[in-house]
């Protein structure tokens, strides 16, 4: 799915990286409909090769509806 992301990024008017605006909540809700209405395993985050690191640790958590350990 996509949501907020873009292959390559958005590039701005001085050649950096637009910072991603991405929509956590629509792929927990996809994933969660995708579970339970159809039985897969989830919504897929579509370009996630240029979220920045943290955008890309919160995918697994935000797919299975489950926090990790600890929190």
């Amino acid at each position: 799915m996509q949501t907020g992301t873009s292959h390559g990024g958005v590039v701005l008017p001085d050649g950096s990286i637009a910072k991603v605006q991405l929509d956590l909540d629509a792929l927990k809700a996809l994933s969660q409909a995708a579970r339970k209405k159809y039985g897969l395993g989830g919504a897929v985050q579509h370009g996630a090769s240029t979220l920045p690191p943290e955008g890309v640790l919160e995918i697994p958590r935000v797919r299975s509806g489950r926090d990790p350990p600890g929190d």
